[in-house]
């Protein structure tokens, strides 16, 4: 910036914030100190050399700045002769007249480094900063100069609050970030200002003799990343018995938190104490049960001695028509921690279950007694049974391990693996039916006697509940006995060898009188025993069916 005087005289006259300032800060924004109806008499002094002589010169790099701005309005950057312009890091100090001493509150850093001649309209000395920039951006700006404040005063800043100097910067490191913090509010100003705005300015248009800005920038910006980030914990409703600590230190160490009542749920002191720890953890005390959800809302600002608030309101714009901000913590972050009321409803209330989905899953392969070796064709058959369509509905086939899989007449989905087989047929309207016929074979090497259990099971949305009054089942069985084969060449249909095929007793032999007869005996005993094995478990089966639908 120019050199822009030594000091602005006399008192500046008290006047009435304009009201379309405050109503410029949308209420989505950050909530900042409302601007008092009239403004204390203060001297200003000046001081370009705040920072050490060092940090005076800031040049800009016109020539790209024009070339990005090429065929648009533009403030001045040159001077008359030609010569690019360059900033001076400018602060201004408060110094109430009555006592003589510095008011730590009332201190102005210029961020307007072309010198946007902006006329408020009624002559206004004082008003809100988002008149002249969009609120997030003069948000922003606040928010860098008191991230600035905080890594100087790291470094050795020092802060008065006493009425003497109120700021002291003692070593390189301690200006360079503060000057790197200023750069950042010229920048946004003059990139996003409402008057002649340069919408393609960037910070590296910005540089100073041996100080590594990028760097800095780096700082600053993963400060306010962490300034402005919500706490992990501030999400989902939290229980606790009588006391507990909340902590995340990447969102909380190294700032100042104290209770919002005006994100609170009003009364909430009369449940939950809280204290807050120089690491940044929340400490809650429960004083009674929580008959009701209770919300704490957080306020959180920058630790740094300069204080929040200013009498000034939230944006200065002094004598000399040049546009300055409040240096103090003007703009919270906020965050809101919800605890969950202790007597709440364990289960969620039963619904209708009429208008729940209820589907059914029916399976058989028409067999009770098979061998090794055949090949067996299992039909599965889901149906909606409930009165509203049933979403994402799935099947699952699980076949056991005696049986190889040979088809599908409905392709199995990707989420089959091995012997499970897996159907998402996605929506079934009410009353609907989709049918699958599975086949496989028995292997050849499965014992006699063995029981076969193929399970089929169903759900809609992931759930299934049997219900007796809608019909639905959610899992269905089939089961089948390996029995040895009957050898074709012994017995025909009527269980008696032909008499072709019967073989004469060695000679020398005697003859054993109604052997054909005796075979045929025994071959329709077995014939007979296979019957009334097969109907007690067709009848078994039956009865399943029917008990599991009644």
């Amino acid at each position: 910036m120019k050199r822009i005087g030594t000091r602005i005289g006399s008192a500046l006259a008290s006047v009435v914030a304009l009201g379309v300032a405050l109503g410029a800060l949308t209420a989505s924004a950050p909530r900042a100190e409302a601007a008092p109806r009239e403004f204390p008499n203060l001297q200003w002094e000046s001081t370009p050399n705040l920072l050490a002589a060092t940090y005076r010169r800031v040049d800009l790099d016109v020539d790209r700045i024009e070339k990005a701005h090429e065929g648009m309005h533009t403030p001045r950057l040159r001077h008359p002769g030609g010569q690019p312009v360059w900033g001076i890091p400018y602060y201004f100090l408060g110094v109430d007249p009555a006592t003589g001493g510095y008011r730590p509150d009332s201190i102005l850093v210029c961020i307007d480094v072309l010198h946007v001649d902006y006329q408020v309209p009624d002559g206004s000395e004082y008003f809100d900063l988002a008149t002249v920039v969009p609120a997030e951006t003069a948000v922003r700006i606040s928010r860098v100069l008191n991230a600035g404040l905080q890594l100087a005063q790291e470094r050795g800043l020092s802060i008065a609050t006493d009425g003497s100097r109120p700021l002291t910067f003692n070593t390189a490191a301690a200006s360079e970030v503060m000057l790197a913090a200023q750069i950042e509010a010229w920048h946004l100003f003059a990139r996003d200002n409402l008057l002649e705005p340069l919408p393609y300015l960037e910070r590296g248009d910005f540089s100073v003799g041996g100080v590594d800005l990028p760097a800095l920038h780096a700082e600053l910006d993963a400060l306010l990343a962490r300034f402005e980030a919500t706490p992990d914990f501030a999400s989902a409703p939290l229980t606790f018995a009588d006391r507990v600590t909340l902590t995340d230190a990447d969102v909380l160490r190294g700032f100042t938190l104290e209770v919002d009542p005006a994100t609170s749920t009003p009364g909430y002191d009369d449940y939950l104490g809280v204290t807050t720890s120089a690491d940044g953890s929340l400490h809650v005390t429960k004083k009674k049960p929580l008959d009701q959800p209770v919300t704490l809302g957080f306020r959180k600002t920058f630790t740094h001695a300069l204080g929040g608030g200013s009498p000034l309101g939230s944006g200065v714009r002094a004598a000399n028509d040049q546009i300055k901000t409040v240096l103090s913590n003007l703009f919270a972050a906020g965050f809101e921690v919800p605890f969950a009321e202790d007597f709440g409803p364990l289960d969620p209330p039963p619904q209708d279950p009429l208008t729940q989905p209820a589907v059914s899953i029916a399976k058989d392969d028409g067999r009770t007694i098979v061998t090794a070796g055949e090949r067996l064709d299992y039909m599965l058959v889901a149906a909606n049974v409930g009165d509203v369509p049933a979403p994402d509905v799935v099947v699952v086939d699980r076949l056991p391990e005696h049986l190889d899989v040979v088809e599908s007449s409905v392709a199995p989905s990707a989420a089959s693996s091995g012997s499970t087989l897996v159907w998402e047929l996605g929506e079934l309207a009410e009353g609907e039916r989709r049918e699958i016929v599975v086949s496989a074979n028995v292997r050849a090497d499965v014992q006699q006697g063995t029981s076969i259990v193929n399970t089929a099971s169903i759900t809609a949305d992931s759930v299934c509940e049997d219900d007796r009054a809608t019909g639905a089942v959610c899992t269905d069985d089939d089961t089948d006995i390996v029995v040895p084969p009957l050898d074709p060449g012994t017995v025909d249909a009527e269980g008696v060898t032909p008499a072709s095929s019967q073989v004469a007793a060695p000679a020398g032999s005697l003859a054993t009188t109604g052997e054909a007869l005796a075979n045929a005996w025994k071959l329709a005993t077995l014939a007979v025993l296979l019957l009334v094995t097969s109907g007690i478990l067709a009848l078994g089966q039956a009865l399943k069916r029917r008990s599991s639908r009644t």
